[in-house]
Formats: C-alpha cells, structure tokens, sequence
C-alpha cells in the first residue's frame, strides 16, 4: 500500500515588525500581567515570574503600557489598588493547579471594573 504525502509550497515568514506606527496604535492600550496566588503560599522562596516578566518586555517593546503584579509576595488590597488606579484593558493571569480558590475572586474584580481577560499557564 503506498502512501501519498502531499509536498506544500514552502511559505516565507515575514516577522511582525515593531514600527512607530505599530507602537502608536499600542500605546492606550493597558496590560496587567499577573502571577497568581499559589495555595502553597507558606513557602517563603518565590522565584520571579521569568515567563510574564518575557511577554511584559515584549509588550513594552511593542508600546504597550503593561505592568506585572506577583500576587505571591503582594496583598489582596494591593492588588485591588492596582487595578483600580492603572484600570488595565487587559488582565493576562498565569493560572495554575495549585492555585488559591480565591483567584477567581480576584478575576472576577478585574472583571468587573472593565478589564478583559486573558488566562494561561502550564496545565491550561
């Protein structure tokens, strides 16, 4: 039986160039990024966030007005003062299994003051 692959024409890639223009069109355009609290938070050693502090130079660099918030090392009325005060567009959270129940909560708070939602994470 033989068995018949179909060649596809090679496409060349052209990178998403960051340009004045493209920067303009980003720069209303707020971004929270946020590490959510783990239900482990009785572990004092906390490593940074190096994958939501990656796509926040990303967005900066792109002129995105975009910042990172650890809730593992910051209060819950901290948070909230956050979003209140820099009134994000966007919420980009890392969700994990671990995570504390009362995340949600705290998605539920952007949400309601405006903010769209945009969830990732290893087991998403």
């Amino acid at each position: 039986m033989a068995i018949t692959i179909a060649k596809e024409e090679a496409k060349e890639y052209v990178p998403n160039l960051i340009t004045e223009e493209s920067k303009q069109r980003n720069k209303n355009i707020r971004v929270l990024l946020v590490m959510g609290r783990d239900a482990a938070q009785m572990y004092r050693i906390k490593r940074p966030p190096l994958g939501i502090a990656y796509l926040a130079a990303g967005l900066l660099q792109r002129g995105f007005d975009a910042k990172v918030y650890d809730m593992r090392v910051n209060n819950e009325e901290s948070y909230k003062q956050v979003i209140d005060n820099f009134k994000p567009d966007y919420l980009g959270i890392y969700l994990s299994i671990p995570l504390n129940p009362s995340m949600f909560e705290d998605v539920r708070y952007a949400k309601s003051k405006g903010a769209k939602i945009i969830a990732g994470g290893s087991e998403i």
